[in-house]
Formats: structure tokens, sequence, C-alpha cells
């Protein structure tokens, strides 16, 4: 059948053909279900064949806040030994520690021989009913959220997380510094704060917009931290820096003299100026190295996005002689908006059913966290592990002031 012939069918019609046939996906039903699986849940990922019989998606579920849904792959399966190698290779690649697949089985005995193959506690398994209802309803996020909550321990879905920059629909706020990013793409920025104000986040979420975007900026960008990088001499900290940019003996044999040739010519190499998004620089921004970057992002042979604290700040604004003072633009993240603030609390606790008693209650806790993103997650961590604990689902001041009190709280904000 061809492609217009395919999008008169009814879904259960699409799912029939899809079941019926390991050809299918030569025909084009699996990609037609993959559209109208898109379109359902607005979004748009990347697609990889798997082989005839199943069709594999990759996207970011940006209206879901479940822990993983900024990169949820998905497998479409249909008929034949091509969908049974496919799903082999699903549970072998896609089944890891904190991301939760999801796989549409296009019939009934696909979703059972799913069930007895996967881990049913960390992969959606849909069957054509389930498929069906999200493809067809009027709002198919809220069918596929019951479908995570219904498959899913809540424990393992809770995306609130203190240990790790935010993610996906997890960051929240920042979009004014977010766009300058986006927006002023021929100026280097310096992005300075303390811990845990939110810096690799900012660069983790600009990433992720363009790649929403299809921004062809993607492809330039290279990300990597100096952390451990203080004690390097200037040699060794240029050559870390070229093996970061690019592989190959020539980075693998720079040197400080070297490295203004090789920034030169990696423009033309990547076909624009390359992207490097480098953080916990506090140690390093201060060489002759960090010179030589600066100064070839002025002429636009590259573009830095370096995050750093106090370190960073001391050579932005106290050293008349640093050369990123004159030649990076200073962002220093600042506390999210009240608004912004309240969505963070409010609506990764609603997808997972559970509710905050009151504004009062809120409010208690942006005066508490200071609208600082990670003491927001670490509340959100803490007050819904309580709330597990008490098979409760509504959040009350007495939650929050208990959480407030523990050991754990006091030795976090020390």
């Amino acid at each position: 059948m061809n492609t217009p012939q395919l999008r008169e069918l009814s879904t259960g019609s699409l799912l029939q053909l899809i079941a019926s046939s390991s050809q299918a996906a030569e025909g084009g039903a699996l990609r037609e279900l993959g559209r109208r699986w898109e379109a359902a849940l607005k979004i748009s990922g990347s697609t990889v064949e798997t082989g005839d019989g199943a069709l594999r998606l990759q996207a970011e579920l940006r209206s879901i806040r479940f822990r993983g849904a900024d990169n949820v792959n998905m497998l479409l399966m249909g008929a034949g030994e091509g969908a049974a190698a496919a799903l082999r290779e699903f549970k072998a690649t896609c089944i890891q520690p904190g991301r939760t697949p999801i796989v549409l089985a296009a019939s009934e005995a696909g979703e059972a021989t799913c069930r007895q193959a996967l881990p049913n506690h960390s992969v959606v398994i849909l069957g054509p009913s389930q498929i069906q209802a999200i493809v067809d309803t009027a709002d198919g996020v809220a069918t596929l959220r019951a479908a995570f909550l219904g498959h899913i321990p809540k424990s393992r879905l809770a995306a609130f997380d203190f240990e790790h920059p935010a993610r996906g629909s997890m960051f929240y706020g920042r979009r004014g510094d977010l766009d300058r990013l986006l927006y002023e793409e021929t100026r280097s920025f310096a992005i300075s704060g303390p811990g845990r104000i939110g810096k690799t986040s900012l660069l983790m979420a600009y990433r992720s917009e363009l790649r929403r975007l299809n921004d062809p900026r993607l492809q330039r960008v290279r990300s990597f931290d100096c952390l451990h990088w203080g004690n390097l001499s200037e040699d060794d900290l240029a050559r870390n820096i070229a093996c970061q940019i690019a592989g190959g003996r020539r980075s693998q044999h720079m040197t400080l003299e070297d490295l203004p040739a090789f920034m030169k010519y990696q423009k033309t190499a990547f076909g624009g100026p390359p992207e490097l998004l480098i953080d916990e620089v506090d140690a390093v921004c201060g060489s002759a190295v960090f010179g030589v970057l600066s100064d070839h992002a002025r002429q636009e042979y590259c573009r830095l996005l370096i995050c750093g604290r106090q370190g960073l700040l001391k050579q932005m604004i106290t050293n008349e002689k640093s050369p990123l003072a004159k030649r990076l633009e200073l962002l220093r993240p600042e506390p999210l908006q009240r608004d912004e603030a309240r969505q963070l609390l409010r609506e990764p606790l609603q997808d997972l059913g559970v509710t905050l008693e009151s504004e009062a209650v809120v409010d208690y806790l942006l005066n508490l966290t200071g609208c600082l993103p990670h003491f927001m997650q670490f509340y959100g961590v803490r007050l819904f592990e309580r709330a597990t604990r008490a098979a409760s689902n509504v959040i009350r001041q007495e939650d929050v002031a208990a959480v407030r009190d523990d050991m754990m709280t006091q030795q976090f904000f020390k």
C-alpha cells in the first residue's frame, strides 16, 4: 500500500496490517504508525530502522516529567524474525538505569512475547488496544502518562534529582539566559556562580534545545569538563582539549605552540566554528591555553561557553590582564522566579499523582529554598519519599517541617 492509502486506514486496521506481515515496514505501515504516534504525543524524534517488521524511535517526552523522559527509546514491533531480532537488540542496548523505554506491540501475541522477554518493572509495554487509545484520543500525553503509572513503580519514575544536573522537562526557568546562548551565536560566555546554582544544567539545556530545533550547530558542539586538569602543564592541557575537539595523531601530539593553527583548521574541518561547552574551568581558566582559546573565540574560529565558580569569576572581574574578561561575556545565573519555582515543585509531583496541600505550603518551600533549583530538587526528593512511605497523595505543611528538621537536611544545607 502506498502512503495516501495507509493514511486513510484507521489505527486499528493499521495495527492489524503491521501484525499480519513482516513486510509491513517495507510498505510503510510502521512509518505511518510512527508518524501518528509522534503527532499524538507532540514529539519529533530520530527514527532508526532495525530491520523488517520493526522500527525504533528516540525522542524527548517534554510534556511528561518522569525520570529519563529527556531521552526515551521506543520500539514499534510488527511480525516476523526481523521483529524478534529487533526486540533482542532493544533489550540488550536500551534497558539502562534511569531510563524507561517503551515497546509498542502491534498484536496481542507480540505483547505477550514482550512481557515474557523484558523486565516489566522498567519497560512500558503497550499492546494494540493501548496504542490505539493513545493515538486516537484527544490527549495522548495524558493517556501515555497513565500507562507509565500503570506499568512502572512511582519510585522509578520520580524525576526530582539533586545529585545530577537537571535534564529535559526538569529544567525550569532561565529562559533569558538560554535565549542568549541560543541566539547570540557569535558571542562567547563565561557562566559563573556558586555550586548547585544550575550552571551545568544550563549548558545541557542549551545542547538539548539545539537538538530540538534541529540546529546544525549541534554537530559542532563538544562538551567536556576540566575538573581534574588543574595540575597539567600547558602542553598537556592543550593536548587534552585538542583530543576532546577532534581525535587523531595531530591532537595526541598537540602543544601550546601548535594550538592556534589547530583551532583555525578546525573551523574549516567542522564547516563552522566549533562550540566548546567546557565545565569546571576554575583551575585552568587562567592558563595560556585558555588565553589562546579566548583569542580564537574573538576571531570566531571557535565559540566558548565555559562554566566555573570563584576562580572563573576572579578572571572575569578582578584580573585586569585576563583575556577572558575582554573576550567573553559574563553570565551569572540567579535563583528562579517564583512562578517558575512553583512549577518546578508542583508539576513533577502532579505527574506522579501527588499534590501540595495549599499555596501556603508552596510559599513555605520557596522561602526555605530561596528558589534555588538544586535545593528545591532536594526537597522534592525527600517529600515524595515521605509521601510514599505514608501512602499519601497529599503533602502538607507538617511534612515540609519534618523534612526541614531531619538530620540529613541539616547536613545537606551546611
